[in-house]
């Protein structure tokens, strides 16, 4: 965990932290009681930022992907109008 007060957490922990929130579904102050039952005190208001810290360091990698997800969208529709085109010539053939 923080070994020094004002310490970064590692990505690790960030990860951790927000898959435990929206994957496993648990509040920033359930995570706070769980820490503690091992001595670990981490506050709601340390958790909260972390989670918004690697939201904010994430945003760029969401942003390519939802580019990259466009892209195929409008490939998948330049192929379908290409073939639909195709079937139209080959039909007009017969």
């Amino acid at each position: 965990m923080q070994a020094f007060e004002g310490g970064l957490p590692t990505p690790a922990l960030q990860a951790h932290v927000v898959i435990s929130r929206f994957v496993d579904h648990l509040p920033d102050y359930r995570q706070e009681q769980i820490n503690a039952r091992s001595g670990v005190q981490t506050p709601r208001a340390t958790l909260a930022g972390w989670a918004g810290q690697t939201g904010a360091q994430i945003t760029p990698l969401f942003e390519a992907h939802m580019d990259y997800e466009k892209a195929l969208l409008l490939d998948a529709r330049l192929d379908a109008g290409c073939m639909a085109h195709s079937r139209r010539k080959f039909d007009e053939l017969l």
